[in-house]
């Protein structure tokens, strides 16, 4: 099977340099945060005692997939620095995979992390014995064989699988013009999580009013057959606006991106470049809002990470305090007559 490569847009594309600049920090601003964040997220979440060991497990993958995203975006700094693309067309093939592979990766593993914590939410007696730890890697074993499944079914339809650079946002992506490929992009990254995301939604917020109504925060409640005495009416509220968080931010990243390539695989006509840059790099931004929403916004995880960086810092400083006196010991011990 042979591929190739095309240049999106018109050959005489001239770029002001505001934008060439603005572009550049842009992309930055995205990469660095992205690498940065799930770098941290995922060596601090293994040392947070108070998560669970699958929302351990599923932190991590989140993660992993995330900091490649933003590793991916590194060729894009350095193709908008030299506004060209350098990698030449088989490093643009292999980018377009992986990223592929990446972003649909994270969306199954946003999905069952919301899974798994509507469980824990809903279920908390059950949920240790229904979350185990070997339970949740054979789990996140089979997603991510069905997420190298389809990414795989992507690049197989076509014969000639054709990945576009575009010009202006300076990425590579596969020519994905057909209705039909775009209608299942849509579906995948976008339908069907937010479905799902959406009746569990409902689910708690029927949980949260039948606990306003009947207890009083801080009592225990029976509901179904499940003793829900961790589930108050505060906890409730807690959880659903974290849940609110994720699906508003994961909804307002990769709506725009699915749409309009759905909008422009139906009408037939091209968007502008500009277009194509905006919404591209607003859905990889999801990529670190993840670490906030799942991460950061935990008390564990933010005190457990505080703990961890000030001690990173204490250790620098304590080094940096020491090093002159190192090197000041060194030069009287080269000076002095006796030795």
């Amino acid at each position: 099977m042979s591929n190739s490569m095309t240049t999106e847009g018109p050959d005489d594309l001239k770029l002001s340099v505001p934008f060439h600049v603005a572009r550049t920090c842009g992309i930055v601003m995205v990469c660095v945060p992205t690498i940065v964040g799930n770098s941290l997220s995922i060596i601090i979440t293994h040392r947070v005692s108070e998560l669970a060991e699958s929302t351990k497990v599923l932190m991590t993958c989140l993660a992993v997939c995330d900091l490649i995203i933003g590793v991916l975006g590194v060729a894009h700094v350095v193709a908008s620095a030299m506004n060209f693309w350098p990698f030449g067309q088989g490093f643009c093939m292999a980018h377009a995979i992986l990223t592929l592979f990446s972003v649909t990766m994270s969306i199954v593993f946003i999905t069952f992390l919301n899974v798994e914590r509507y469980v824990a939410v809903t279920m908390p007696l059950r949920f240790p014995s229904l979350f185990q730890r070997q339970r949740v890697i054979v789990v996140v074993t089979i997603g991510s064989v069905f997420c190298l499944l389809v990414t795989a079914s992507f690049v197989c339809f076509y014969e000639r699988p054709v990945v576009l650079l575009n010009t202006a946002a300076l990425f590579c992506n596969f020519d994905f013009s057909n209705v039909l490929l775009r209608m299942a992009m849509l579906c995948l990254w976008v339908v069907t999580p937010l479905i799902t995301i959406s009746v569990m939604y409902y689910r708690l917020i029927r949980i949260s009013r039948y606990h306003a109504r009947r207890i009083q925060p801080g009592q225990l409640v029976r509901v179904g057959a499940d003793l829900q005495g961790a589930l108050v009416h505060g906890s409730d509220r807690k959880a659903l606006r974290t849940f609110i968080a994720v699906t508003a931010a994961f909804a307002f990243c990769w709506t725009p991106y699915t749409v309009s390539g759905a909008y422009a695989a139906l009408s037939g006509t091209a968007l502008s470049e500009l277009l194509e840059l905006v919404v591209f790099w607003l859905a990889a931004s999801n990529s670190f809002l993840n670490v906030f929403i799942y991460c950061l916004f935990n008390r564990p995880f933010r005190k457990t990470a505080k703990k961890f960086i000030g001690k990173k810092l204490r250790e620098c400083g304590w080094r940096c305090s020491t090093m002159p006196r190192q090197i000041r010991c060194e030069v009287e011990d080269e000076v002095d007559p006796a030795s």
